[in-house]
């Protein structure tokens, strides 16, 4: 059990009850490592760019240990274990939570410079050049924005669950865009409105923009136009109950990519459980190449 403030004063132990870095609520081990409005916002400043709003600490440990995502595995122990060190370095001197340290923390245990922000240091090279399955009870939605002439440009996404089975696809209207990197940025502003609004909680989004994930981990370094377009994006992730967001390589994400380059056919569309019919090849192969090897 970790020596928090409420197990050391159930104990009989007389100390500050309050919390070390809010100092408002009672300290205990689902508050200092969640709950605190500075911890919540510690982790969706990490790599993840997760909102945490689950019931407990050990169902936010049992979740991510079933998705059998080493990433993710990994990400969730460095930063409960920087946490801790955090705690203890305000309870034993005194020391402000700080974020961008938490950063650099993390970034040096886990081998990764802060201002790269790839999820735990695995390079683009290395991605998987398939589709992958969301863990079980999240839904991933993959999202791609397609130029037309006279600057504006088509969004499309495609929403999928663990057993890869389409659970909604979306087009938008044409809509004026200024350049092929702000189509990609509004298609995810775009996207994460349509995924409130068709009632998806848990979600991934993955985009295959390099600039638009880069942009989106490293709000904190921008100053330029591109990154307080971002940075208003935020907002939109308190509509869900855990949100992250990853670059993908295009051939991950040929069902979003051709169902944005084709969007002129139905612009505004909605299919709910199925894609358009020219699709459904392509959802079938990433199916079948994201099947678990049997071991």
């Amino acid at each position: 059990m970790l020596p928090i403030r409420r197990s050391l004063r159930s104990r009989g132990i007389e100390v500050d009850p309050g919390c070390p870095f809010c100092g408002i609520d009672e300290e205990s081990s689902h508050h200092i490592l969640m709950l605190c409005p500075a911890v919540q916002a510690a982790w969706f400043a990490s790599s993840m760019s997760v909102r945490v709003a689950v019931s407990s600490l050990h169902d936010l440990m049992i979740a991510v240990l079933e998705s059998d995502d080493d990433i993710m595995i990994t990400q969730l122990q460095t930063w409960l274990y920087v946490l801790w060190e955090a705690r203890n370095a305000a309870v034993f001197h005194a020391k402000p939570l700080d974020i961008g340290n938490l950063l650099q923390r993390v970034g040096a245990l886990v081998g990764v410079p802060v201002s790269v922000q790839q999820p735990l240091g695995r390079p683009v090279a290395a991605l998987p050049s398939v589709w992958k399955r969301p863990r079980q009870g999240a839904t991933k939605i993959n999202v791609d924005a397609t130029m037309q002439e006279g600057g504006a440009a088509f969004f499309a996404l495609v929403a999928r669950n663990f057993r890869g089975e389409v659970l909604a696809a979306t087009t938008s209207d044409l809509v004026p865009c200024l350049s092929p990197k702000l189509a990609e940025t509004q298609a995810l502003q775009w996207a994460m409105i349509m995924a409130s609004e068709l009632g998806f909680r848990t979600v991934c989004f993955e985009t295959d923009c390099l600039q638009l994930y880069n942009g989106w981990k490293n709000l904190d370094h921008g100053v330029s136009y591109f990154s307080t377009v971002l940075a208003n994006y935020r907002t939109l992730v308190w509509h869900f109950n855990s949100v992250s967001i990853y670059f993908v390589r295009r051939t991950g994400n040929k069902v979003a990519d051709n169902l944005a380059r084709h969007a002129s056919s139905f612009p505004g569309s909605v299919w709910i459980e199925e894609v358009p019919p020219e699709l459904v090849s392509l959802v079938l192969a990433d199916v079948l190449a994201s099947i678990p090897p049997i071991v």
